[in-house]
């Protein structure tokens, strides 16, 4: 989740960016588990996922276009030590495209905080929804990465526990 300090130091390309487009430009996925028998006995063993964080870079291409990159990777292994079993391996970089006004002119700190900020709220989902397919895609159960937030989500008083991070997820598998 951003720092209140980078949403600051993004405040003008946020208001003022239009995205233009995005897309997938990199992704590979790894099942690295067989599948289970039909009807297997036995308890049914967890993947416990681990997102890394995610990197974005960006750079002016012209005075009213940028060109953003963020980089996603997880892992997933049937244990929790470092030395469990891989059970699986996605990454994906998606390329973001964005107009922005001829006289804004941008400092490297502004488009900094802008990756760390608008890039992941816009490629976020895009992600969430490659892990979820991929993932289905492998035979395994769906794994649904948690939103992206700019803020914590407010209190409302009715008990609403700690949202999920998005770096530790654990799944049965079938």
């Amino acid at each position: 989740m951003p720092t209140a300090e980078q949403i600051k130091n993004a405040r003008r390309l946020i208001t003022t960016a239009e995205l233009l487009s995005i897309r997938l430009v990199r992704s590979s996925a790894d099942c690295l588990i067989p599948p289970r028998p039909p009807r297997a006995q036995g308890p049914q063993p967890r993947i416990f996922v681990r997102a890394s964080a995610p990197q974005t870079s960006a750079k002016l291409l012209a005075a009213d276009r940028l060109l953003a990159k963020a980089k996603f990777r997880l892992i997933a292994r049937l244990g929790t030590s470092p030395d469990s079993q891989l059970a699986l391996k996605l990454a994906g970089t998606f390329e973001l495209q964005y107009t922005l006004p001829h006289d804004l002119n941008p400092g490297r700190g502004e488009v900094t905080a802008f990756c760390k900020t608008n890039v992941m709220l816009n490629s976020w989902p895009y992600w969430r929804e490659l892990v979820q397919n991929t993932v289905s895609r492998m035979s395994l159960p769906p794994l649904i990465l948690p939103l992206f937030r700019l803020a914590p989500p407010l209190s409302t008083g009715r008990g609403l526990g700690k949202p999920l991070e998005p770096n530790t997820l654990t799944k049965k598998l079938p």
